[in-house]
């Protein structure tokens, strides 16, 4: 058969039933691009709308709300940033899958009691680090087995997750805040230190970016992650492990949970068995206003990065207003909804057909 016959095939629909010998291949992501293009020009073409909406919104307040482009106000931003922005990388990749992930705030609450109790007795505060983050990951282990062994739906998985860290965290603490008891220079470094003027935790949140930006851009994993969100059956029948790669994003969230757990509590000189109460919702919102679809396949860490700093903003102004922290929320909900309906591409679209629309029946008139 020649490649001409193939093509037409091809173009008509009909399955390759014929190709027995040889494994199809594999689907291509919608992500990430190809090593040879420009990782600079394709990231502004994923998210130069995003880029383009913050940049403005920076320029507006600059005009309008005092001192908030002060040296000591943006470091502010860069430090109320780090936590959720830790977390909304994490998200991303179990977004890309199509998943969610309820339980960041509860695994964040445990990690970070957890932590302060390893320091308390005399645990090196490294060792103690790398085992909150190991708790982490395995609490969003439970989560991946949950979905892919028992086939619950994240939704309920990570719900009933949500309440078990809690409780456990709860209890652990016996109901109450466990104050770091040891003072360390690493500790000190994540919660309330760092370089020069530049926060630790801004520093953390900056290495995880730029880890998860390496590794859903340029390796296979990253690759795989796509597939799956995009179409998980094609994925699998391409030869893509579906269930392993489900498995490690909801490992990955959770060891990204683990680690702002342990940011919250050095910050805090105490592991809150409270803390992260809201994690869980700002961690998505920031993941969807960054425009990392929902439905799976499409965006990227870049987004979810916007998306928290956008969160960290929105915040920020509100107390420079002097906004009650009461109103704060309501505020902060309906800036949200704005945001995800001004960086949705499918509100765009609409906007677009509505104003070519109105714009025809002008000319007509």
């Amino acid at each position: 058969m020649s490649n001409h016959d193939v093509q037409e095939e091809a173009a008509q629909g009909l399955p390759p039933i014929t190709q027995t010998t040889a494994a199809p291949p594999a689907p291509v992501a919608p992500g990430p691009p190809g090593r040879a293009q420009s990782a600079f020009v394709s990231t502004l073409r994923e998210n130069g709308f995003g880029i383009v909406l913050l940049i403005v919104g920076i320029v507006v307040l600059w005009l309008t709300v005092p001192n908030f482009l002060t040296t000591n106000n943006i470091l502010t931003i860069l430090q109320q940033v780090s936590i959720v922005g830790v977390v909304a990388i994490g998200m991303v990749f179990v977004v890309l899958t199509a998943g969610i992930d309820l339980s960041v705030g509860s695994a964040l609450a445990l990690t970070g009691v957890l932590f302060a109790q390893f320091v308390n007795d005399g645990v090196t505060p490294w060792l103690s680090v790398v085992i909150a983050i190991g708790v982490g990951g395995v609490f969003g282990l439970v989560n991946g087995l949950g979905i892919v062994a028992l086939r619950i739906q994240p939704f309920v998985m990570t719900l009933a997750t949500l309440a078990i860290g809690a409780g456990v965290a709860l209890s652990i603490s016996n109901g109450s805040e466990i104050l770091t008891k040891r003072s360390d220079g690493f500790v000190n470094f994540l919660g309330n230190g760092g370089i020069g003027s530049f926060p630790g935790e801004f520093i953390v949140f900056a290495a995880v970016v730029a880890v998860g930006w390496v590794v859903a851009r340029y390796t296979t994993f990253g690759r795989h992650v796509y597939a799956v969100g995009a179409n998980a059956e094609t994925a699998r029948l391409s030869g893509i492990r579906v269930q392993r790669v489900l498995l490690a994003v909801y490992v990955i969230v959770g060891a990204c949970a683990g680690l702002a757990g342990v940011m919250t509590s050095a910050q805090l000189g105490a592991g809150e068995p409270t803390a992260g109460s809201l994690t869980n919702l700002q961690a998505i919102a920031a993941v969807v206003i960054g425009g990392v679809s929902l439905f799976g396949g499409r965006g990227g860490v870049i987004g979810g990065l916007i998306g928290a700093f956008v969160l960290a903003i929105i915040a920020n102004v509100l107390v420079l207003l002097g906004v009650s922290p009461y109103s704060s929320q309501t505020i902060q909900g309906i800036v949200i909804i704005a945001a995800v309906l001004i960086g949705s591409r499918e509100a765009r679209t609409w906007v677009a057909t509505q104003l070519r629309t109105g714009a025809g029946r002008l000319r007509n008139a």
